[in-house]
């Protein structure tokens, strides 16, 4: 026998094997949260192709129909796992034999229902007797009749029907999450990537290995399917290398976060790096489709942009576009040389107009007034254009609220006296007036309790011991106030309704994790800055924490996981172990540091030994009081 005739189907088979292993190594990508769907369609066909190969070592009329019930089945079978792949990226449902079926969750879902129904009546069908024919068809490459399965009327229809509805429903579903907006553009074409490779496997492995082979008599052509439908298998596990996570969070986060219509004032001095804080506010801004302008100190105007830059805004760009103005205090405030209330109001609401003409969702703008040196230090004058008539407010409500508007003041207070300083801060702030930033107050609140500055603390990955019966929450409070107040990136890791949930949830510069078994992919929680997470899916964690130092526009990460105990009564102590590893490898960087909690009285000392030897800073906190355990 011609060893060419062989070359289709051991190639497709090399392909498989090549996914297989893939899929199986893939742990942080979307694909891990239905892998098993994924495993169980490629090796159905395999056993596809091997059959193909029997028939081909073994030919007989016996065999051909032996071999196209098979065939046929492992069809069924891959329809099936690619089809509940798609329930489980629409429906954030995970199918999981060993849980799921034992709590019947499965049942409850109609189209596993409508799927299992008709495989087991088309795999009865398939069975019976007179659902093949063997037919005589000639090998072009051997030049010889061989047989091969051939479906009756009834059973091709039958088929046919069932393939189309398990092939039709993932393509339906992956055409509604592009047309309902529900993906960004680079998902958008994942998703049409998906289609594509599902109705090319509809029609390679079933309209072409099938029903062509028989019509035009051309043995070779169901090898010829095979193989590029292994292709298009690796396509689709390719497409699926992402997970849903970049689609709900923001391209960058700002720890100086505030919401439409919000007004607010920040305190700094000279030890506070500013133009962090300022530049993500900006990019931030940008990214949505802001209207940015910003108000600078005059000695700056030669560093302003260097600096932007250096925080990777494209400054040339948005200038270009006319999305960000800059200007110094001077060429805005004081173009003649004179301090005209009236005209810079004016300015300001003409500003105002102009942007909501050109379609921006918002006006951001940011005024850093410095020490006021621009007015001689009288920030009273100041004081009077804030509370101008004009802008609409009444008297001593100061700049009117307006949802288009988000504004940040900026003050140097570096030189100001305690009461300089408080009197400052009630004429701005006072009386529910705009919201106060204080830089200052809390930038060492969590590193000064371990004897530590904030620099030393930068970097640290701490496993944090507690008591639950403690107030622990408020050290975790008071280590995510030093990183805001430091202008870091601050993630949280929890469960609603816990003890740290509660106390964190009303922060507004936070980003949330809620771990929670209610889905299964990531998903939009009910807050602006939440995420749910499968509280069981690990990678889906790692992937999320990847995200979040790729997103991060400083890469200064600070990051509270609440909590390792919950994990391990999730995924139990090797699986936690594992995870722990690789985060800690995924947060190794100087630039980020982490949190970890662990109730110690919930497990026995084995675990907590297991877990500790990750950690080189390691801390506990008893009913009391906290108590450094180890430092490195």
């Amino acid at each position: 026998m011609d060893a060419s005739a062989f070359l289709p189907s051991l190639a497709a088979l090399f392909v498989i094997g090549v996914l297989t292993v893939v899929i199986v190594r893939r742990r942080r990508s979307h694909s891990s949260n239905i892998r098993g769907y994924f495993v169980g369609s490629v090796l159905a066909v395999t056993v596809l192709i091997l059959s193909d190969l029997f028939l081909r070592l073994i030919p007989s009329e016996a065999t051909a129909l032996y071999v196209g019930r098979v065939e046929a089945s492992a069809c069924l079978i891959a329809s099936v796992a690619i089809s509940l792949s798609a329930l489980a990226v629409k429906k954030k449902f995970r199918f999981g034999f060993q849980r799921d079926l034992w709590k019947l969750e499965l049942f409850r879902v109609p189209l596993f229902l409508v799927d299992t129904s008709f495989l087991f009546l088309i795999l009865v069908l398939t069975w019976v007797p007179d659902s093949f024919q063997a037919k005589l068809l000639t090998s072009f490459v051997l030049g010889e009749m061989i047989y091969v399965p051939v479906f009756v009327p009834w059973y091709g229809i039958s088929l046919f029907v069932f393939f189309g509805f398990l092939l039709a429903y993932p393509c339906y579903r992956l055409l509604s999450l592009i047309r309902s907006g529900g993906a960004k553009e680079t998902a958008a074409e994942t998703l049409r990537g998906l289609e594509v490779c599902l109705t090319g496997l509809g029609l390679f492995a079933f309209v072409v290995g099938a029903f062509m082979r028989s019509i035009s008599g051309v043995v070779e052509l169901g090898e010829v399917g095979y193989l590029i439908s292994a292709f298009l298998f690796m396509a689709l596990v390719y497409s699926y290398r992402e997970t849903a996570i970049p689609k709900s969070l923001p391209q960058t986060y700002s720890a100086v976060h505030l919401e439409e219509g919000e007004i607010a004032v920040m305190l700094y001095t000279s030890a506070v790096d500013k133009m962090r804080a300022f530049s993500a506010f900006i990019r931030e801004g940008l990214e949505n489709g802001d209207k940015v302008d910003y108000t600078y100190s005059d000695d700056e105007s030669e560093t302003v942009r260097t600096k932007l830059k250096q925080y990777g805004i494209n400054v040339e760009k948005y200038e270009r576009n006319g999305a960000l103005t800059l200007r110094s205090l001077t060429e805005y405030y004081l173009p003649d040389g004179n301090f005209d209330v009236k005209k810079a109001v004016k300015r300001g609401l003409d500003e105002r107009f102009e942007a909501k003409k050109k379609g921006y969702k918002h006006l951001r703008e940011i005024d850093d007034l410095g020490d006021f040196s621009f007015l001689n230090g009288q920030w009273r004058k100041y004081l009077e254009y804030w509370d101008d008539p004009g802008w609409g407010a009444l008297p001593g409500a100061g700049i009117l609220y307006e949802p288009f508007l988000i504004e940040l003041t900026v003050f140097n207070i570096e030189s100001m006296s305690e009461r300089q300083v408080a009197n400052l801060v009630k004429a701005f702030c006072g009386k529910g007036r705009a919201r106060l930033i204080d830089l200052i107050e809390r930038t060492n609140a969590f590193s000064k309790s371990l004897g530590l500055d904030h620099k030393q603390l930068v970097g640290r990955k701490f496993l944090f011991e507690f008591d639950p019966v403690s107030d622990y929450e408020k050290t975790v409070r008071d280590f995510v106030a030093e990183a805001a107040a430091n202008m870091e990136t601050t993630v949280v890791f929890t469960h609603k309704g816990s003890p740290i949930h509660s106390a964190l949830s009303h922060e507004k510069f936070l980003k949330l994790f809620l771990l929670t078994q209610r889905v299964s992919v990531p998903t939009k929680g009910d807050a602006q800055a939440e995420m749910l997470l499968p509280a069981d899916n690990s990678s889906l964690m790692l992937d999320a924490l990847e995200k979040v130092l790729n997103t991060s526009a400083q890469g200064r990460v600070c990051l509270v996981f609440d909590s390792l105990s919950g994990l391990i009564t999730s995924l139990g102590l090797r699986r936690t172990y594992k995870f722990l590893r690789y985060a800690l490898e995924v947060l190794s960087s100087d630039k980020v540091t982490a949190l970890f909690l662990l109730t110690s009285s919930a497990h026995d000392p084995k675990a907590i030994s297991t877990l500790r030897v990750l950690f080189n800073d390691q801390m506990a906190y008893g009913e009391k009081r906290m108590k450094v355990v180890k430092l490195f």
